[in-house]
């Protein structure tokens, strides 16, 4: 399970990749786990419905996002990893936000359910066997491996912790 190679995910996903500073996802697991449950339990209630600008999400809607993208990224990883060679398709992250129907959640109920995928997210990962980590699949017409899926996963939420951190202030 050693670092993601450019040829086993597509480029675009480089940017989350690059975020995860470990070699394997036990060390992955180490070093952000309870930093990124820790992190998102104490974003502040009453910045829930707080925006940087006005194209932009809402605290809450980002922890949303992060769920989806989790729940998404890891729909792939147990398909790939069960050798599943259909191509697997992408999905629309403004029309997952559009319709995640938040006005009437707080963002108490929203943390909540990004702990309980994140955590089931986590099991899934922690009972791979190595060489399901190397299991390629397609997705959007993109070969990718199983372990690449994992580091994406991390990077992308590590990727939103930066915005709410940097852009929120929070």
């Amino acid at each position: 399970m050693p670092y993601p190679q450019p040829a086993e995910y597509p480029v675009f996903f480089d940017k989350y990749i690059q975020l995860v500073n470990a070699t394997n996802y036990f060390e992955i697991y180490e070093k952000y786990y309870n930093y990124i449950i820790d992190f998102v339990s104490n974003l502040p209630a009453e910045k829930e419905n707080f925006k940087y600008g006005d194209d932009k999400w809402t605290v809450k809607e980002v922890v949303q996002h992060i769920t989806d993208t989790d729940r998404v990224f890891n729909y792939r990883t147990l398909r790939i990893s069960r050798k599943d060679e259909t191509n697997l398709a992408s999905f629309n992250e403004t029309k997952f936000a559009e319709n995640a129907f938040l006005k009437n959640r707080s963002l108490v109920t929203v943390i909540e359910e990004f702990k309980t995928v994140f955590k089931a997210s986590n099991l899934l990962f922690q009972n791979l066997s190595e060489e399901q980590f190397n299991f390629k699949g397609i997705v959007n017409s993109n070969s990718v491996n199983v372990n690449a899926l994992v580091f994406m996963s991390y990077g992308h939420i590590l990727h939103h912790i930066n915005i709410l951190k940097t852009k929120y202030l929070v």
